[in-house]
């Protein structure tokens, strides 16, 4: 057993170990001494050591002990009990073989039933105990946290549909007295009672249901099967749904549809982005077809046919025209229309047809 032995404003635990032979050996060992110390502790004077003694075992296992009131079992059960207590005392006195020792151990994390002629009347926590030979017998039943995993639980769905299921349960025993006399091999009938229940929730659910609410569907199952095992002494801690194997036909199907699901989000994204781009368009067409948009256009082919008959070398009789910026430009419309592009002459006489004249000197209006 080590006992560690901290020091104040140091990086280390002294341990104290003791071998076989009884000498007493500290070591170091190095740990972090932020954290405040709690705990039951004592403070040797002399040293400066802090001594914290272990935390206690109570908290580790419950406490079953219990006794009932013994029947009077008559002169010759009592005669029985007496040389029985005389046979145990001479077995630990004379350590003969051909003796019972009537002292046996439960070890932690088990509890020990004893019986007197048949008749259990006492439940013993771990440690020594006492038990008479000839009229008392001990039986251990462990009450530690337990597991059962229940693999390849053939279910059918409420849709018709057959799943493989693998799950564990995880019990305790709380009354041991119950499940050692009153259920004969209790974790076989476990497992029967955990399938049946497994079968029976499954069966009341769809495949979709059982797919995406399986952590529902498990507490479920535990307190219906909770309900049985509290009448036998068993605590049901918690039951676990691990995996779940579907038909490979299903599999496929379920693929498909996943991929039909991809591309047809994939549609709705790209005819969204057709949908708003349409829009865009049909809104620049508009602010295209105004009357600010048709003016701009026509002094720009304007220029454009000026620089046409700039670049010809033709030198045509200049008429000073202020525009509306301060430019001025001139030319005659003979000229202009000689070096116009066909675009130009289109946005003209589309400007001519609608009437449009506002804005445009009068040299440059074709009046048909």
């Amino acid at each position: 057993m080590s006992l560690p032995l901290y020091t104040p404003n140091q990086d280390y635990v002294n341990t104290q170990t003791s071998d076989n032979k009884g000498d007493i050996e500290l070591t170091k060992t190095r740990v972090k001494t932020s954290a405040p110390i709690t705990g039951s502790s004592k403070i040797n004077d002399k040293t400066g050591i802090i001594t914290r003694a272990p935390k206690s075992n109570e908290g580790m296992q419950l406490s079953f002990a219990f006794e009932w009131e013994t029947p009077d079992n008559g002169f010759c059960g009592s005669l029985v009990d007496c040389f029985g207590s005389v046979v145990g005392a001479l077995g630990v006195i004379l350590f003969c073989s051909c003796l019972p020792n009537p002292y046996q151990s439960v070890y932690q994390g088990s509890v020990g039933l004893i019986t007197k002629f048949g008749k259990m009347y006492k439940v013993a926590d771990p440690g020594l105990i006492k038990v008479n030979p000839l009229s008392e017998k001990l039986y251990v039943v462990d009450v530690k946290l337990r597991t059962m995993e229940i693999p390849d639980q053939k279910c059918l769905t409420k849709d018709n549909v057959r799943i493989v299921l693998t799950s564990v349960l995880y019990y305790q025993i709380f009354e041991p007295h119950i499940i050692y006399f009153s259920v004969r091999s209790f974790e076989s009938t476990l497992k029967v009672r955990a399938r049946s229940t497994l079968r029976q929730v499954i069966g009341a659910r769809n495949l979709l249901d059982v797919i995406e609410r399986r952590e529902e569907i498990a507490e479920s199952i535990e307190e219906i099967i909770a309900q049985t095992a509290d009448s036998w002494g068993i605590r049901i801690e918690s039951f676990v749904i691990e995996d779940l194997t579907l038909p490979p036909s299903l599999l496929k199907s379920l693929a498909m549809a996943a991929e039909a699901k991809r591309i047809g989000e994939s549609k709705i994204i790209q005819a969204t982005a057709e949908v708003k781009s349409a829009k865009l368009m049909r809104k620049a067409a508009d602010i295209l077809a105004s009357k600010p948009a048709i003016n701009g256009n026509l002094y720009q082919d304007r220029y454009e046919g000026e620089q046409l008959i700039t670049v010809s070398g033709e030198a045509p009789s200049v008429k000073d025209i202020s525009g509306k910026h301060g430019i001025v430009v001139g030319a005659t419309i003979d000229k202009l229309l000689e070096g116009a592009s066909t675009q130009c002459l289109q946005n003209i006489n589309l400007a001519m047809k609608n009437g449009e004249y506002a804005g445009i000197p009068d040299d440059l209006i074709i009046r048909g």
